[in-house]
């Protein structure tokens, strides 16, 4: 990543991480909506997310919670789009395998979990930025 003088305040580069996740986030919620991969209140739930709803001044670990726990609610789906069967050896010599195959949508799914999962670390790390910061300005007066 190339340094410089603006960006390295670890708080300034925490919150743009964080920026560029929630741009990655929108991304991924329109390729679910083109794959029609989501019932209407999920999307609805999704939409929800705004870059500035999700970085107010202080970041709450209940923010975070939800991020984490809408990435989580995404298993099932994923799941449902994911088939797997056994095949098995020619000859049975081996025992056979299983393969598994994962529709389009099921990949839409998938980036949206990790744009979730990747959007809640980094508020995470932005938050705590955030708490050293003020223990730090504590400190020093």
């Amino acid at each position: 990543m190339c340094e410089s003088k603006e960006r390295q305040d670890p708080l300034q580069e925490a919150a743009f991480e964080a920026l560029k996740a929630a741009d990655n986030l929108a991304e991924a919620i329109r390729a679910v909506e083109a794959a029609g991969a989501l019932t209407r209140e999920q999307l609805e739930q999704l939409r929800d997310l705004r870059p500035a709803s999700l970085m107010p001044p202080q970041i709450t670990r209940e923010a975070v919670d939800a991020l984490r726990g809408l990435a989580e609610s995404l298993e099932p789906d994923i799941k449902g789009e994911t088939k797997t069967w056994f095949v098995h050896d020619e000859h049975d010599m081996s025992g056979g395998h299983e393969e598994s195959a994962t529709s389009d949508a099921g990949f839409a799914l998938i980036w949206l979990r990790s744009a979730l999962q990747n959007l809640a670390e980094l508020l995470m790390l932005l938050r705590n930025w955030q708490a050293a910061e003020r223990i730090a300005q504590q400190l020093r007066s």
